[in-house]
């Protein structure tokens, strides 16, 4: 540090006119600490610089000019003290845990992106968790505190206790205690897609519910904005000489209740989302500009595309064997993925050396091996479906995963999305979380770009079977055979970790009690653990003696059952979606056999259960000393709606009641 200041004094010296030196060194005193110092070297680079915005207000910020115009748009003290008025008479949702009483920024955004935020908040604790969570609060660690106080039930007035590096505490709350914040941060540009600004805003809150709320965003005069708004959110723009005023409001929004297998937070929430760039386009041009020096190629890329396709006589053989390669053999590992590394690949001659890459590292890679072999791939980059939807509507860097497409073409009948990022996941399977997802599909050299729905893929393609056979040898005694076989993310699942045996046996064990309750595995095989071209095979042999249930001169053994739909639908009504992700698919068939001189007494009755869905059936079909009961299950859907959620959740649970049933022996 002492020898950049050294530099930036020379700097200094041979132009004194020069405003950067100035700027550099009024950041350095503010990182130290020294506001005093930063105030004098950005005042003078503002001299010197007059038309930079985001400086001015980098100025106005450390002078805490009340004669500001902006700020004049911040709530009042007398609007605080109505807001705290407001918070002993308001009426409290159930489900709050606190209450969020006024919730007001003005953002006010330069040319470059930076802006000026002005924040005020009140908030009321409901509950201890509520309570709990005030006590700490995090801003940003360049801001200026204008206010932050409690006010307990009675009426009392407290500092806060703390205030260092971003974290202000309070001390003494009780439920009932009022929190009030009040502050100003100058907001750096966004480190992707230069000079625009992005940003969100939440209307709403997990179990915190809104009083009013206010955001004022000002834009320089004619400039546009992109906007998504989503929930009970109303909308107004007042247009000026200097300024567009951009006027988002929302009173009265009850909190959000999370609820099990819902969607994701970003897609339920009240909120809206912002952005300077209104066109798609410029996007792709950003994007392009990331992958411009990636495809570089060399005599080893080229060998090594040649090799792996040896012997491959069709485009699909070779795309397969290109696609083994990079998915197996470069690791998948995350390098840097802050800043603009988490968006530009590395080239492939470097992901090739390193032998490892992120997602657009193994993108890049398997494009430029299919280009070496004559195949057209293509970067497709997507936000995965467990972080929400894509906002088509705000064009900005929200994407954070990366796979390939493969249109038609000679030799490929049909397009198709791959991940090279899988780990053992079976041959024509995508990931669970791309499918369903949005996709920016482009084209590196053309520049030509689509979105691109990804579909699910078919119930059959990720499914977990199993033959069972039961021999029961005795009143006290029985033994299972159990051949199960699966395809998709559980298979891959299954296969890494049986990559190590202490955690393959408790696989085997935790197994082994789905099937029968209180079974041991007594021997086990497996086939294609490290084989993502066949299915996963896993063999278990069982003691099953605990599963035997006396009654009288009988035993019952539970009949195994693969629906997971009764667990999902235990909730008896729903405010949000019930998000099943992949469509999935079983089959079990479990054979009981009674020993010499025994029989089969009772089995379960035959049925069927569909609903738009799912599809559940049972059968069973007796000869002599066995019994084989069949069960198939299909699932087609991946979410469904709070409105027919009724209507599932009656069929799943009339099917879970039915397939709890027994196979009786008499020994």
């Amino acid at each position: 540090r002492a020898e950049a200041r050294a530099l930036l004094g020379a700097g200094l010296e041979i132009d004194p006119d020069w405003s950067s030196p100035h700027h550099r060194l009024g950041l350095m005193a503010f990182e130290d600490g020294d506001a005093a110092e930063a105030l004098t070297r950005w005042a003078a680079a503002l001299e010197r610089d007059p038309d930079n915005g985001p400086l001015a207000d980098r100025v106005d910020f450390l002078r805490g000019d009340e004669d500001d115009p902006d700020r004049q748009l911040m709530p009042s003290a007398q609007d605080i003290e109505a807001a705290l008025a407001r918070a002993t008479e308001m009426e409290i949702d159930p489900g709050a845990h606190s209450v969020l009483v006024l919730d007001d920024e003005v953002t006010t955004v330069q040319q470059d992106g930076s802006s000026l935020r002005r924040i005020t908040q009140v908030h009321l604790a409901v509950t201890t968790d509520g309570r709990d969570d005030l006590i700490l609060n995090r801003v940003p660690g360049n801001a200026r505190i204008l206010e932050a106080y409690s006010v307990g039930p009675e009426g009392e007035r407290q500092e806060a206790s703390s205030i260092r590096g971003g974290t202000i505490r309070f001390r003494g709350l009780e439920v009932g205690s009022r929190v009030v914040l009040q502050y100003v941060f100058h907001a750096q540009p966004p480190p992707f897609l230069p000079n625009h600004f992005v940003s969100s805003w939440l209307f709403q809150g997990p179990q915190r519910q809104l009083g009013v709320a206010r955001w004022v965003v000002q834009v320089p005069a004619g400039r546009e904005l992109a906007t998504h708004v989503q929930g009970p959110v109303e909308h107004r723009v007042e247009r000026g000489e200097t300024h567009d005023t951009h006027l988002f409001t929302a009173t009265g929004v009850p909190p959000l209740q999370p609820e099990p297998a819902m969607p994701p937070m970003r897609d339920v929430l009240a909120m809206v989302t912002l952005s300077t760039l209104t066109d798609w386009q410029q996007y792709v041009d950003w994007e392009r500009a990331l992958l411009s020096e990636v495809f570089e190629s060399n005599r080893q890329l080229r060998q090594l595309a040649q090799r792996l396709t040896e012997g491959a006589e069709t485009p699909a053989a070779k795309l397969d064997a290109i696609y083994r390669y990079v998915a197996q053999e470069i690791r998948y590992q995350q390098d840097y993925e802050d800043t603009i590394a988490g968006v530009r690949p590395h080239s492939c001659p470097v992901v090739l050396e390193r032998g490892y890459g992120d997602c657009k590292d193994k993108a890049v890679l398997m494009i430029l091996l299919g280009r070496e072999v004559g195949l057209d791939i293509r970067f497709a980059i997507l936000r995965t479906t467990n972080a929400g939807a894509v906002r088509r509507a705000v064009p900005n860097q929200q994407f954070n995963h990366a796979i390939v497409y493969v249109p038609q073409q000679d030799g490929i009948d049909e397009a198709r999305f791959m991940d090279p990022t899988t780990d053992l996941l079976d041959a024509g399977n995508l990931r669970a979380d791309d499918q369903g997802a949005t996709s920016l599909v482009l084209d590196p050299d053309s520049g030509a770009w689509e979105f691109v729905d990804i579909p699910y893929q078919p119930a059959e393609m990720t499914y977990f079977s199993c033959d069972v056979d039961v021999s029961v040898t005795g009143a006290e005694q029985a033994t299972a055979d159990a051949r199960c076989r699966g395809r998709g993310s559980m298979a891959s699942a299954f296969r890494r970790i049986m990559r190590n045996e202490e955690s393959a046996s408790q696989l085997r064990q935790n197994l082994a009690q789905g099937i029968f309750q209180g079974s041991a595995v007594t021997g086990h095989s497996v086939a294609h653990a490290e084989d993502a071209d066949a299915p996963l095979e896993l063999n278990l042999e069982l003691d099953a003696s605990a599963a035997l249930q006396p009654q009288g001169e009988e035993r019952r053994l539970r009949v195994p059952s693969p629906f997971n739909l009764g667990r999902v639908t235990r909730l008896e009504r729903r405010r949000l979606p019930l998000r099943l992700g992949v469509p999935d698919s079983a089959r079990w068939e479990v054979t009981f056999e009674a020993p010499s001189g025994g029989r089969v007494v009772r089995t379960p009755e035959d049925f069927t259960i569909e609903h738009a869905c799912f599809r559940v059936s049972r059968t069973t079909v007796t000869r002599g000393r066995r019994a084989t009961v069949s069960i198939d299950y299909r699932r087609t859907c991946a979410e469904v709606s709070a409105e027919d959620y009724p209507e599932l959740r009656r069929l799943a649970q009339r099917a879970q009641n039915q397939l709890q049933a027994d196979v009786v022996i008499r020994p």
